[in-house]
């Protein structure tokens, strides 16, 4: 059997099911993953844990998954059902767990599905550190079965110390009206023992799983999301609403209207709460945020570092600097409380903490930083390195930073423009003065792309 290399992303691996991603190649990937565990830590029995999403291809992938890593002589200790920042913290903390796979296709629809691959304390394995090996191994295909095969040992109660931990950080919030979108996705089996103790007035959507997504898109950023959102903030007054993805690590936020409030916005939030508590913190964002995000941190004492987009990046960032937050303007926020892992339920309960004790409602504690018009979107293009060189030639003397991608500086707008890591697309934010002053730079950087 030959496995599509597509498959294999920057970060993870993914694809559609079953033509990309079935049992066979769940098997293969398994036992690959197991044998790379084996060289890399020296070690002749592995103990890899491994978890999954909702999805009705999750089971069928898990079972063959086992089977390659107790085919490998590796021990698989089956999480069940989990979110992928739960999986990672319950790998993290587990004493003698050699690796982690979460099962997984995250914001994606239904029909995709994947793997993340994880390390000794939780850290995730990408093609510039393991998975160009794992994908090797997995294209030469698993042999028989090892003469001393592992075995598969349940171990669902290990998930458990997720929620306590979330709940020693956050231990009171009192009196608040919210709506909650678990999108019957991960997040729908973790949100009802994570809210039981405090004292929220919630309206539960599509706390039901939905192994088909049939309610809506599994992504929270999507149109869909956002209407659904909006009809319930007009049937009842709410202070504050949240809507997760598929697998739980990421979320966007609402405010008492329904208005959708952008990623970088409930960051500076965040990090205003932790200045106040102690000053001198910092914080990493990627790049393409707001630019009142690094002045509004330094005016609370604070310093903000920007990194390559992407969790990864992110992250190693963070460690690099001590920062106590991390963030992506697509709703990723890190938090070092929690082993600097991506905990959108967390991040709620933080959320819902400050709403909770403010004096103003959130959608007067945000309305200082969507200055200006911002925008962010992809640009399908069949050669996007040569279309990326086009804005290079152009914009050369305004170029202001290659860290990813290219980002122009002019005084009253700026605008980043990067090759995806795991699409054929551009990615392309603008901020402007203006929204008039905007259209105008995004009808010159079409402009750009078109020529010839």
């Amino acid at each position: 059997m030959k496995i599509n290399p597509a498959i294999f992303r920057a970060y993870d691996i993914r694809g559609v099911y079953p033509a990309d991603i079935n049992a066979e190649v769940a098997r293969r990937i398994g036992h690959a993953f197991a044998e790379y565990l084996k060289q890399k830590y020296r070690t002749k029995r592995p103990k890899i844990a491994v978890a999954r999403d909702v999805r009705e291809s999750s089971l069928t992938l898990r079972q063959g998954l086992v089977e390659g890593v107790i085919a490998a002589g590796a021990d698989a200790y089956d999480l069940g059902v989990a979110t992928t920042p739960q999986a990672i913290y319950t790998f993290a903390t587990s004493r003698g767990r050699d690796g982690g796979v979460m099962i997984t296709a995250s914001h994606n629809p239904a029909s995709y599905n994947g793997f993340k691959l994880f390390l000794r304390g939780g850290e995730e394995v990408g093609l510039l550190n393991g998975l160009r090996k794992v994908r090797s191994l997995a294209r030469i295909g698993a042999p028989e079965s090892a003469r001393d095969i592992g075995h598969l040992i349940p171990a669902e109660k290990e998930i458990e110390r997720y929620i306590r931990k979330m709940r020693g950080l956050a231990p009171r919030i009192d009196n608040l009206r919210a709506l909650i979108d678990a999108g019957g996705g991960a997040a729908s089996y973790v949100l009802p023992k994570v809210l039981a103790p405090y004292r929220i007035f919630y309206k539960p959507i599509f706390f039901d799983p939905d192994p088909a997504f049939r309610n809506h898109d599994p992504n929270p950023l999507a149109p869909s999301v956002l209407d659904i959102v909006r009809r319930e903030f007009k049937k009842i007054k709410y202070q504050v609403g949240v809507a997760f993805d598929g697998d739980g690590d990421r979320a966007v936020f609402f405010d008492e209207r329904g208005d959708p409030i952008r990623a970088d916005i409930v960051f500076g939030l965040l990090a205003i709460e932790e200045l106040q508590k102690k000053r001198g913190g910092r914080f990493v964002f990627e790049l393409t945020h707001s630019r009142f995000l690094g002045p509004l941190i330094e005016a609370y004492g604070g310093e903000l570092f920007v990194s390559k987009v992407g969790g990864v990046h992110v992250r190693a960032e963070m460690e690099r600097v001590g920062a106590v937050l991390g963030g992506e303007i697509s709703g990723h926020i890190y938090h070092r409380k929690l082993l600097n892992i991506d905990s959108a339920a967390y991040t709620m309960l933080r959320v819902f903490s400050l709403v909770a004790r403010a004096s103003r409602p959130l959608s007067e504690l945000t309305r200082h930083y969507a200055i200006g018009a911002f925008l962010q979107f992809n640009i399908r293009h069949q050669a996007p390195k040569e279309a990326l060189q086009k804005v290079v030639i152009a914009y050369k003397p305004h170029i202001s930073s290659r860290l990813d991608g290219i980002s122009v500086q002019y005084p009253s707008w700026w605008f980043n423009i990067r090759i995806s890591n795991t699409e054929p697309v551009l990615r392309l934010t603008i901020e402007a003065g203006t929204p008039e002053l905007l259209k105008k730079v995004e009808a010159e950087i079409d402009s750009v792309l078109k020529s010839s």
